[in-house]
Formats: structure tokens, C-alpha cells, sequence
């Protein structure tokens, strides 16, 4: 293997084979160099060696996981991966999740988690996944068609101003962390998205899991209807105004006094909107700038009313409202 250089290392389960070997040759007929121990290791070979020099020898390294997990090899192969991954920061290290693989919440995969990975879920010969799957092996980030036609007049350039929902076409380079706070929604109704202040939370929302839901990334998410507030120094009534839309019969004040006496109040606003729809039909509610419910409103009743729907709301088994502060 001397002076031989692969583009990426395939590390899978055995039980994986005949899916990750399918996805080589169509890697293989894109001009992919790749290591794959079936294509790779003879007979007698001292197979923890042929494995270190291959992982040595390639530039970055693929971990495909199934619904049988790892594996006892594909952990040690992972092992030796991490620790190239930590001494050489071009080594590129990503998971590429195959139908019916673990969730992203299984203990194990945990590391791999918190880097990109290639989704495909949906089937392998999935032509999005493949392309996605091609950009993480060399590394070249995947930018809209847009932004590569020349001659485009439009400017992408946004400042300091936040991206809103139209400008999703735009927002790039956190893809990753769209598809992290999707898969979160896919076993909780509540998400937090936390950081420090300008470091683009309200963007990735409105430019990147709004746009992401209503395609379709989670099942029946297409035809999810959205709602956004900021809570201001009135969160109930920002609250109460938004679901009197719901309800035009309704008024403003009787479903503002609801909310501040029973926390029910905005789970069965949502269900009784919701009920002509389809079963999985939810409604999305995001509470942008949610601290100025705690910098900006001084009436401890209303926060502790608008905190309380909204947890109850985003809990209750069988609810029909996806909450994100």
C-alpha cells in the first residue's frame, strides 16, 4: 500500500456489507478512490495493520450506520479515525446514516453526531444523499445553484440584517445544524436553540428549519403551518394575538384572560384549529428573542402564564404544537 492515497476510508458493520458495497461502486464510478475492507484486505493479511495504513493513507473517512449500530470493528476502526481526526485537522470524519439506522440519540453516536453526516434515510440510491455524500468526501462545501450561475444580479450579502424565511435560498454553511435541530423535532415538540447574542440563532430558524419543515423534512411537515412572535414586553398578549387568527370569532381579551388562567388554554386553542386536519398536522410556534420574557416583561403572572402554556402545550402526549423558544 506504499505511496497509495484513497480519497475515503469506508468504516461500517459486517452485517452492512452488501448496502455500503453497492454505495462503493457508485463512489468508484465517480472517480471516488476509496478504501473498503472487502475490496482491500487478502487472506492472511495482519488486517489491524492493512487498516491503520489505509486510514493513514486516506484523506477522510466515512462511518455508515445501519440499524445494527457500529459493531466491534467498525468501533475500532472509529477509534483509529478519531485519533487522526484530532492530530490532523484537514482529515475529514462524517457518518452516513442508512435506512433504518439508529437514532442520532443513541449514546454511540454521540461524537459523530456533532459533526456532518449524509442522510440516507430515505434510500441509498437517493439522489440528493449521493450528491451530499460526494461533497463530504472532498470536502468542496455544497452551495446553492444560484450562487454558482454567473451573472446572477442578486446580492446574497445580507450584513448585519437576520435571514428571514424568503432568503432561505441564501443561507448556507449550516446545513449541519439545520438537519441536527430537525432531527431533534422528529421525539420532541420542544426545542431550545441556545447560544450568545449575534451568533445567528433567529437565521438558522427562520432561514433554515423553517424552510427545511416545510419541505417535508419531517413526515407531514409540508403543510405544518407556522407562527411566529416575539414576546415583547406582553408575551400573553403577542400569545393571545396570534391565536385569535386561529379563530377570528374569538376575541383578543377573552383568549388573552384564558391564557393567564389555565395553561390548557393554548393546547386546546391548537387542537380545536386543528381539527379538521389530518392527524399529523401540527402547528409550529417559534418565540424569537424569547429572553425578553424575562428582560422585558415586569408582570411575573403573565411570564409565569405564557411560560406555562407554552410547556404544556409542547408536552402533553398527543399535543399538536411544536414549540421553539
Amino acid at each position: 500500500m506504499e505511496g497509495v492515497r484513497f480519497d475515503v476510508f469506508l468504516c461500517h458493520h459486517g452485517a452492512d456489507d452488501a448496502i455500503v458495497e453497492h454505495i462503493a461502486e457508485w463512489l468508484r464510478e465517480e472517480g471516488v478512490q476509496l478504501w473498503l475492507d472487502r475490496w482491500a484486505l487478502k487472506p492472511g493479511d495482519n488486517w489491524q495493520r492493512e487498516i491503520s495504513q489505509g486510514m493513514r493513507a486516506s484523506s477522510a473517512c466515512a462511518v455508515f450506520v445501519g440499524s445494527h449500530g457500529l459493531g466491534d470493528w467498525a468501533r475500532e476502526e472509529l477509534a483509529v479515525a478519531q485519533d487522526r481526526a484530532a492530530k490532523d485537522p484537514g482529515f475529514r470524519l462524517f457518518m452516513v446514516l442508512l435506512p433504518d439506522a439508529l437514532g442520532l440519540d443513541d449514546p454511540s453516536l454521540d461524537f459523530l453526531a456533532s459533526r456532518h453526516w449524509v442522510d440516507l434515510r430515505s434510500g441509498v440510491d437517493d439522489p440528493a444523499g449521493l450528491q451530499d455524500l460526494l461533497f463530504a468526501v472532498s470536502g468542496v462545501p455544497h452551495l446553492p445553484d444560484m450562487l454558482t450561475e454567473a451573472g446572477d444580479p442578486v446580492c446574497p450579502y445580507r450584513g448585519l440584517e437576520l435571514f428571514e424565511e424568503e432568503h432561505a435560498e441564501f443561507f448556507f454553511g449550516r446545513d449541519d445544524d439545520t438537519r441536527r435541530l430537525v432531527e431533534k423535532l422528529k421525539d420532541s415538540r420542544f426545542l431550545a436553540v441556545l447560544g450568545p447574542s449575534g451568533c445567528g440563532k433567529s437565521s438558522l430558524v427562520r432561514a433554515g428549519v423553517i424552510p427545511a419543515l416545510k419541505q417535508g423534512a419531517l413526515p407531514g411537515s409540508g403543510g405544518w403551518s407556522v407562527r411566529l412572535i416575539t414576546p415583547g414586553a406582553r408575551p400573553l398578549s403577542r400569545l393571545a394575538a396570534q391565536l385569535a387568527r386561529l379563530d377570528p370569532g374569538e376575541s383578543k381579551h377573552d383568549t388573552h384572560d384564558r391564557l393567564r388562567e389555565d395553561e390548557r388554554s393554548l393546547d386546546l386553542a391548537v387542537s380545536l384549529a386543528l381539527a379538521d386536519r389530518p392527524d399529523d398536522e401540527q402547528m409550529v410556534l417559534i418565540v424569537d428573542q424569547f429572553e425578553e420574557t424575562f428582560t422585558l416583561c415586569a408582570d411575573e403572572a403573565e411570564r409565569a402564564a405564557f411560560l406555562a402554556n407554552l410547556s404544556y402545550a409542547a408536552t402533553i402526549p398527543g399535543g399538536r404544537l411544536v414549540a421553539r423558544p
